[in-house]
């Protein structure tokens, strides 16, 4: 049985255009798709007296970061936001880091940073609910870093 289960509530992410030093936190998160490791399979089997097939790992993929945000156009009040449309047409590549909080409290998170781009933003507007932002990040860099639990460090 699960000990001291989370609820998926608290995550934060926030992006670095300079230097993985200090954060800007985007506000508003409905739901996040927190990337991971996926390797390759790459198939070693050798024929001989075995039956079976062998894998071995492969080059390692990072899987994409996608928000869904309440979306705020308004670039008076939601700069997090508007960044992120320029940081696309830019086709820039930026640091990001994701906190999941590892108790209920939220005192303190397992931090994931690494870089990359923002591959899509997208309004969407349906017309009997709330206007979203969903917001795609691709991986660009040679590292994906998971540091231990600890205080968050975006504000």
């Amino acid at each position: 049985m699960a000990q001291s289960g989370m609820l998926g509530s608290g995550v934060k992410v926030g992006y670095s255009a300079a230097s993985p030093v200090s954060w800007v936190g985007i506000g508003q998160i409905l739901e996040a798709d927190i990337p991971g490791l996926e390797p390759d399979e790459v198939e070693t089997t050798v024929h001989g007296t075995s039956n079976f097939r062998r894998y071995a790992p492969g080059l390692i993929d990072v899987t994409e970061l996608r928000l869904v945000l309440l979306a705020d156009l308004d670039e008076g009040t939601a700069a997090d936001q508007d960044a992120l449309f320029d940081y696309q047409a830019a086709r820039t590549t930026i640091w990001w880091r994701v906190e999941i909080p590892v108790d209920r409290t939220r005192s303190k998170c397992t931090a994931l940073e690494f870089q990359g781009w923002v591959k899509n933003w997208m309004p969407r507007a349906p017309l009997d609910d709330r206007q979203e932002l969903e917001v795609t990040v691709r991986f660009d860099g040679t590292s994906f870093t998971k540091y231990e639990a600890g205080a968050t460090a975006i504000t």
